[in-house]
């Protein structure tokens, strides 16, 4: 099937009908595009990341997610002019590949499969292998689900400590006042067995953000004296310097009149002698204030770029720290999933899990852009699949 066959065949399932309308599709994440346009020799492939931009070396980044084929073009014409770009803009952008659909969860064979008109959540389940109904049995199944039934607990453990510490980090990121509060996202995700033991890992969680930021507010307490001393020595010097300047324009208004009287033989070479010293050494004091000001500036402008280079580098730690959390997060999650999934197998099914977990059975939700389309308890094996979207086959953990 062509590009433009699949592209008005995908516009039909989504609803959008006819031809016409091809170009009325909205690209999401990880739709693979080609594009060729006046900067490059050849057409050039590109895939939408994670970001929803599009990354053109010559152009930089241009936000596609949620834009038409249209409208990207239009912005990438738009950017060339604003380059400086002299010429009349020549931009094609086609859909080389749509978004792979992802499945995860209590599927026999999880991951990502290639997106086509017509896919509904059972066909992917069913290029995922199907849910899980290999029965085992025997002491050794028994004590396989017992290992299992321990990891599951580890992992919602985890799972739980996880969570709570990506609360504080994002507290500490935001500067949210205490208590920490974590978001009902989170504690959605966190599995029942674990669920009671939130307030002792926010209180752990809280001491630690506690503590870091008395450290932080320490430290910043110490700099912000510091400018402020020095601060201050610059007022004084400021009022010496000027001090210094009103002698200074004296004694040169004396040395000019005693120069005047030494011409007329009224006064003597050690007069004007002394005038002229100590004309110089108040130069030489102004000039030492002066460097000593200098000095003073110096070592306040360093103070203020080491207070900057902690909050910045404290701030990149704190979104490093929180990006591996979540990193982590997917991978508890993803471990937790497949252990579930191996219960599921040892207890003969998805359905047989209530024996452990006490949940329903095998249900669905989706994730992904446009996972807002449609409500959890709307979900059944007829739904469509859009590109971009997560199948999560699960069970609900019951109490």
């Amino acid at each position: 099937m062509t590009q433009k066959l699949l592209k008005i065949a995908l516009l039909a399932t989504l609803g959008l009908g006819s031809a016409a309308a091809a170009q009325n599709y909205q690209l999401t994440i990880g739709d693979r595009l080609i594009l060729d346009y006046n900067f490059v020799d050849k057409p050039k492939e590109m895939v939408i990341d994670l970001d929803g931009n599009i990354r053109l070396s010559e152009l930089g980044s241009l936000t596609a997610n949620g834009q038409t084929l249209d409208e990207v073009e239009e912005l990438i014409e738009n950017r060339m002019l604003e380059s400086g770009f002299s010429g009349i803009p020549t931009v094609s952008l086609e859909i080389q590949e749509y978004a792979p659909v992802v499945v995860t969860g209590l599927a026999e064979k999880g991951g990502q499969f290639q997106f086509f008109p017509g896919m509904t959540v059972g066909v992917a389940l069913a290029m995922a292998g199907g849910s899980n109904s290999l029965q085992a049995s025997g002491p050794q199944a028994e004590v396989a689900s017992m290992a299992a039934q321990r990891r599951s607990v580890d992992f919602a453990s985890q799972i739980a400590a996880t969570a709570v510490q990506i609360t504080r980090l994002i507290a500490d990121r935001d500067d949210s006042p205490l208590p920490l509060v974590m978001a009902s996202t989170l504690r959605e995700i966190i599995p029942v067995s674990d669920a009671t033991n939130l307030t002792a890992h926010l209180e752990g969680e809280q001491a630690i953000l506690v503590n870091n930021r008395a450290a932080a507010q320490e430290l910043l307490a110490q700099w912000d004296k510091t400018l402020a001393d020095g601060q201050d020595q610059i007022d004084l010097l400021d009022e010496r310097i000027v001090l210094k300047q009103d002698l200074i324009e004296q004694l040169e208004i004396e040395v000019e009149k005693t120069n005047a009287l030494k011409q007329q033989g009224l006064a003597t070479n050690t007069r004007t002698i002394t005038a002229v010293q100590r004309l110089a050494d108040e130069r030489e004091d102004f000039l030492a204030l002066q460097t000593t000001k200098l000095t003073i500036a110096r070592a306040i402008s360093q103070t203020e770029i080491n207070r900057a280079n902690f909050l910045s580098s404290r701030k990149s730690d704190i979104l490093e720290s929180l990006q591996a959390a979540r990193i982590r997060m997917d991978f508890l999650q993803q471990s937790y999933r497949l252990t579930l999934n191996e219960m599921a197998i040892l207890y003969g099914s998805i359905d047989n899990l209530s024996a452990v977990t006490g949940g329903p059975g095998l249900s669905f939700a989706l994730g992904g852009p446009r996972a807002d389309r449609i409500t959890a308890s709307e979900i059944t094996e007829a739904t469509p699949l859009f590109p971009g979207d997560i199948l999560v086959v699960k069970t609900e953990i019951g109490s």
